[in-house]
């Protein structure tokens, strides 16, 4: 097809065919995605003659069920082409075995392949999804593209390599190793690909109307599934408003209707469901799932470096509180996503290595830049050519005479950028000189008491300073998700439970005090629900592990020959403060460990009650060893953890979206880090962990 394409958009179109049922207007998204509908199913079924029924299945589908389409009409294509071809190879290949004819169903290496290409496109979020579509399998411009879709050429351009990168990653896992390169070659390969001459004509709509036998089969199992996925998508908008614990396996869904359950065998009762990598976001917040899921929220909306540059410095304003660093373990918290869905504070030298960790990832230069009596960072987003400061600590950046960013080196050289060219958000009346005082850098806190004037600012730039372009004192490779399992729950509240009244059961110390001191501004709770149904014999598919002991409907019972084991894990989104526990049972004691299980400290128990702090607190995950001597029936446990409040996904006035999703059904765990006081052997630790 064309690169570029003329007249209505395919927004226009579909109305168009939904309000008036116009035959010319379906006929002209025929025309445009028609070839490449035909490719995805012939890329995944190998045969061209059932790629031609699939392709009039999707659009008979599409002019039943005009209103099932969701998002870009190129990347719902795409998607209901893959899903249709899925279906036709399932048939064909269950009819071979039945026919005993499976050897000649077995796919190529290539065929599989090219299968696990669209599977893995098809797991890409929609805005990936849909650039890689539009640009590579339809092989429109990026200009074109930009239009369909709505945004930017800048923003869409970014989208397909982005998208490309990600495919790269999810192949990957799936056993396929392919450069960005193989890939575009690939896609443009498919999108100049031989297309049947009378395959467009076939799909219009009076054909379609004509009917067909193969295809109109295949066509009806095509709108049965929409109704599916429209069922899905409701119950998930229904959903996403109440935000409850394992209800929430629903909007997670696979996109293929589940197959039939098997037939009933003896065995031993099924392990009740475990919802991994649970991520709620709302458009109010970032998305904290990883790094890469984070700058994709802070910076997709822009179209150039400098709008992507000043919204990541935004972001890493409103996320954190100016004070000293936090610890744990004997080491500074260095990771972007643990410090801004946890913590929220630290100090200048700490959120310039966070904000170059993001320069980085977005794959741009960074540097730190020490001051004679503070540290910024610069980015560069030419390759080193221009470098732009950014001072998170003192809330400030400013401009050059060109109206770019300024640098360090620009602004030691010419101070009035500082003093009269800052941007509009971070000061008010500019200053003439170094001795005016009357200019204010308005981001910080109490400026006059604080000395924050913009005379006072500028003094740090003052020469010497030192660019240090070799050492980055940070780290990253956090994610942040919720696992739930059966009879557990996560309760997030907007503010710290222990207000007013400062407990340290409620928050980790900073320098032993309360982190937030007379600033009620960003310290919440959260409350982590677990208790595990132990009359249900189901339940011991999901301890931890344990050892001689029996489970019964009475719960969990010692075996003859001594007393047993069990070991269950809580593991906490974010950073643990303390932990309530309760017991019920006969000879029952109790350890935790934080490490794995290489150390285990002894919980003292009053009438089965008991209360930890110091021995979980500063981490997100611990065990509990529960040593059974005759018969242990019921536990809870209540977990508090420190939350950072702007962090939290939130509803505001007005139009509101709100997305619940599931990552890989795999359980992630974090290593346990020994401090330098720590004794014992890391070895042991990692050796212990499942």
């Amino acid at each position: 097809m064309s690169s570029d394409v003329k007249g209505p958009g395919d927004d226009e179109l579909l109305a168009s065919f939904r309000s008036r049922r116009s035959e010319s207007a379906f006929n002209e998204i025929v025309a445009r995605h028609g070839a490449m509908v035909f490719r995805t199913c012939v890329r995944i079924l190998r045969d061209a003659h059932a790629a031609e029924d699939a392709a009039q299945a999707v659009f008979f589908a599409l002019a039943e069920r005009p209103d099932a389409a969701r998002g870009a009409l190129p990347g719902w294509l795409h998607e209901v082409a893959r899903r249709t071809s899925l279906n036709v190879l399932r048939a064909r290949r269950r009819r071979a075995a039945h026919e005993r004819e499976a050897t000649t169903m077995n796919p190529s290496t290539e065929s599989a392949w090219r299968e696990e290409l669209d599977a893995a496109l098809a797991s890409l979020p929609a805005t990936f999804r849909e650039a890689i579509v539009l640009r590579y399998l339809e092989g429109r411009s990026q200009e074109e593209s930009a239009r369909v879709v709505g945004c930017p050429a800048g923003t869409l351009g970014w989208r397909a390599m982005e998208g490309l990168n990600r495919l790269r990653g999810l192949l990957s896992r799936r056993g396929v190793t392919v450069t960005s390169a193989a890939l575009v070659a690939l896609f443009a390969r498919e999108a100049h690909a031989a297309v049947p001459p009378t395959l467009l004509g076939g799909l219009q709509l009076s054909a379609l109307a004509a009917g067909g036998t193969a295809a109109g089969a295949v066509a009806q199992g095509v709108v049965k599934g929409l109704l599916w996925l429209k069922v899905k998508l409701s119950i998930a908008a229904a959903a996403a408003v109440a935000v409850v614990a394992l209800p929430v396996a629903l909007l997670a869904a696979r996109q293929e209707p589940p197959p039939p359950p098997p037939a009933p065998v003896a065995r031993a009762p099924e392990a009740p469901g475990v919802d991994y990598n649970i991520t709620l976001v709302t458009d109010n917040v970032p998305d904290f799932t990883d790094l890469d899921s984070y700058l994709y929220s802070v910076t997709s909306q822009f179209a150039t470096p400098r709008e992507k540059a000043i919204n990541v410095w935004r972001w890493s304003q409103r996320l954190r509180k100016q004070t000293s660093y936090p610890t744990e373990e004997g080491h500074e918290v260095l990771d972007p996503i643990q410090l801004f869905t946890s913590y929220g504070y630290t100090m200048c030298g700490i959120i310039s290595g966070i904000d170059n960790s993001l320069w980085l990832n977005l794959g741009w230069k960074a540097r730190y830049v020490q001051l004679g009596d503070h540290t910024v960072c610069e980015c560069s987003w030419d390759g080193g050519k221009t470098w732009h400061m950014f001072d998170n600590s003192m809330s400030f950046f400013c401009f050059n005479d060109k109206g770019e960013i300024a640098g360090t080196r620009e602004i030691e050289k010419n101070p009035r950028f500082y003093l009269e060219n800052f941007a509009p958000e971070v000061g008010t009346n500019p200053v003439k000189g170094l001795k005016d005082h009357q200019g204010w850098r308005v981001g910080t806190e109490n400026p006059v008491q604080f000395e924050r004037t913009l005379a006072n600012g500028v003094d740090s730039f003052l020469p010497p300073n030192d660019v240090i372009e070799d050492h980055l004192a940070i780290r990253w490779g956090r994610t942040f998700a919720i696992t739930l399992r059966p009879d557990e729950s996560y309760t997030r509240h907007f503010r710290n439970l222990d207000f007013g009244k400062p407990d340290p059961r409620y928050y980790r110390p900073l320098r032993g005090k309360d982190p937030e001191g007379t600033n009620r501004a960003f310290r919440a709770t959260g409350v982590w629900h677990y208790a595990p149904d132990l009359k249900n014999p189901a339940t011991r598919s999901l301890v931890y592990s344990e050892s001689d002991v029996s489970w019964t409907k009475g719960g969990v019972s010692k075996l003859q020959h001594g007393a047993g084991t069990v070991i269950f894990k809580v593991q906490a989104a974010n950073v643990i403060t303390s932990a309530k526990m309760s017991f019920q049972g006969e000879g029952l004691s109790v350890a935790v460990s934080r490490d794995g299980g290489a150390h285990w400290i002894p919980v003292n128990l009053v009438s089965g009650h008991g209360e930890v702090m110091d021995p979980v607190a500063g981490v997100t995950e611990f065990l509990i060893q529960v040593t059974v001597g005759n018969h242990l029936e019921s536990m809870s446990v209540d977990t508090l953890t420190q939350i950072n409040r702007p962090s939290l996904p939130k509803l505001t006035r007005g139009t509101n979206r709100v997305q619940v999703r599931m990552g890989a059904q795999v359980l992630a765990t974090w290593p346990w880090r020994p401090s330098s006081k720590a004794a014992g052997p890391w070895q042991q630790a990692r050796s212990q962990r499942r």
